[in-house]
């Protein structure tokens, strides 16, 4: 009975090809090579999902913090303006040509929004935002780049605050303060379309109450 079963496991191993043998072995190393290849590429996938994460919550503190700037400089710089029309209509000896700031009711400097890109900038750099989902990562970027107005307009106050002594003249406080009144609804417009859409998630929310930049937010993102 021993001779038959071992004549018959004999057999079987003797029916299997040798070339056959080796392709089973070969499948069986492959296989578990791409198993362990699949297992890194989740464990790695898990990893850059918390990275993407963090970083969006960080994308969502700044933007909020932005969003709360921009309204509060909006604010401060339609009630300057508004004050400085009163005085031109109220007051015939007003000359807005020899006139500065600080001779206008309201007046608490030229301020600057001031606004923060270092989340954004550090995603971008540490090419984080290739994890991205393509379509918030292309918003996104669209986002920054109309925000970057109003940095700019912040960098150009800044060089004339440094170079002219007279940099709160009227006339170029006037100038300024309605190109922050024009774009800053502009940038805003981009938050409601494209932080909210992929950030509310993750602690974005809109803040806008003050009537006027919210129509000019409807006319301009039209």
């Amino acid at each position: 009975m021993l001779r038959l079963f071992k004549f018959s496991e004999f057999m079987k191993l003797e029916s299997v090809p040798l070339v056959a043998l080796i392709i089973i072995e070969f499948a069986a190393i492959l296989l578990a090579v791409m198993l362990g290849f699949w297992v890194t590429q989740w464990r790695e996938s898990r990893i850059n999902q918390g990275v993407v994460e963090n970083a969006r919550q960080s994308l969502s503190r700044e933007l909020m913090y932005n969003q709360e700037r921009m309204i509060m400089m909006y604010a401060y710089y339609d009630e300057f303006l508004s004050n400085l029309q009163d005085s031109v209509e109220t007051n015939p000896n007003f000359r807005v040509q020899d006139k500065y700031g600080y001779q206008v009711g309201g007046w608490r400097g030229a301020m600057t929004p001031l606004l923060r890109s270092s989340s954004y900038t550090m995603i971008v750099n540490s090419g984080i935002l290739k994890d991205f989902d393509f379509e918030m990562a292309d918003d996104l970027a669209q986002l920054y780049n109309v925000q970057n107005l109003v940095e700019r307009l912040d960098d150009a106050m800044m060089r004339k605050a440094a170079t002219d002594a007279g940099f709160t003249r009227l006339q170029d406080v006037h100038h300024m303060f309605n190109l922050y009144k024009e774009i800053i609804p502009l940038v805003l417009g981009f938050y409601h379309e494209y932080a909210l859409a992929h950030l509310s998630d993750v602690g974005f929310e809109m803040r806008v109450t003050n009537p006027d930049i919210l129509q000019q937010m409807e006319m301009q993102m039209r």
